[in-house]
């Protein structure tokens, strides 16, 4: 498995915007990319949108 670093804009309505970084493992970058979205999609409060993949 191969580390990848994917980058978000997370917004909240109360905090604002700010730049937000998670680790993901997978065997490629279009997983990486799936991976990412799912994080992408599970933000609860506020917006997250994805900016970037890349290796670590």
């Amino acid at each position: 498995m191969k580390k990848y670093i994917a980058t978000f804009k997370r917004y909240n309505p109360q905090l604002g915007t700010s730049t937000r970084t998670f680790t993901v493992e997978a065997r490629t970058l279009v997983s990486a990319n799936k991976k990412a979205r799912t994080i992408d999609d599970k933000c609860v409060y506020g917006s997250m949108t994805l900016e970037s993949v890349v290796p670590a």
